[in-house]
């Protein structure tokens, strides 16, 4: 109950470890629930399991009773941190630090939007030139890049998300909204490979509702990017989201962000 996490983690800020250990054993179902959305070939179940037993554990320490929320509600995101940090390290090929992979991601990033309003091929001076890099870095980040694709390289059931979206925060990093923001973005994605979204279906909910650091776009302004009238956009849209309604998995993965997750998705299979 609330009141029992309460004096829990109560006991735990003043170092009880049998309380901590208490607190652990309560929440292994949840580790395990969420390992399974994660599951994917290159990791074993247990693995990630393993895993995200350590997120859970780090969130028994952290956790503040005097939050106002429930513990299940903020461990389920330093669990899915810690098992995106462990994808991240077993899935590439080439073993580079954390914050390699953060520089890396910030580069690529920089990189897509000075691309976008090129209108040649930017050779690596003028990159220099407009991301203030010195030529030596770039071309150590584009030859990570070139053998590193794990950055853009998708994980999860069914290829659900790219690992650039799982960089992990550090863990003695508070716990805030960001924090929270990302794992519900990563999981959108989930849900939409869960779905069975194509590649345009994804890209078109992505613009229509702001996902994935884009801005929120109005129908005409997607039918100008893809060349089509706004009516077939609204079309895709809408078949795009009842691909989502009509996947439990995907629901079961959206789910999990309400504040009665098997209610809501009992509801919202049976509508």
């Amino acid at each position: 109950t609330k009141e029992e996490e309460i004096e829990l983690g109560k006991r735990v800020q003043n170092g009880d470890k049998n309380a901590k250990n208490e607190f652990i054993t309560r929440n292994l179902r949840l580790v395990v629930s969420i390992a399974k959305t994660y599951y994917n070939s290159k990791m074993s179940l247990m693995d990630i399991i393993q895993e995200g037993n350590f997120g859970l554990m780090t969130a028994v320490e952290k956790y503040d009773p005097n939050m106002g929320i429930r513990f299940s509600t903020y461990a389920k995101y330093w669990i899915r941190q810690t098992i995106s940090r462990a994808i991240l390290v077993k899935t590439s090929p080439i073993k580079i630090s954390f914050s390699m992979h953060e520089k890396l991601r910030i580069y690529k990033k920089a990189l897509d939007e000075i691309l976008k309003k090129s209108d040649h091929t930017l050779t690596t001076n003028e990159i220099s030139e407009k991301l203030n890099i010195p030529v030596k870095e770039i071309e150590e980040y584009q030859l990570l890049l070139g053998s590193v694709v794990s950055l853009n390289t998708v994980v999860g059931i069914d290829e659900s998300c790219e690992l650039s979206d799982l960089i992990a925060k550090e863990e003695d990093e508070p716990f805030d909204q960001k924090l929270m923001d990302e794992c519900l973005e990563n999981d959108i994605f989930l849900a939409f490979n869960e779905a069975g979204l194509n590649e345009r279906e994804q890209k078109i909910l992505t613009l229509r509702y702001g996902l994935n650091n884009e801005e929120a776009k109005t129908l005409a302004q997607v039918a100008q990017e893809y060349g089509i009238t706004h009516e077939r956009v609204r079309q895709i849209e809408f078949y795009a989201l009842l691909k989502i309604k009509k996947s439990p998995r995907a629901l079961k993965i959206l789910s999990e962000y309400s504040n009665t997750p098997d209610r809501d998705y009992n509801y919202m299979t049976r509508h």
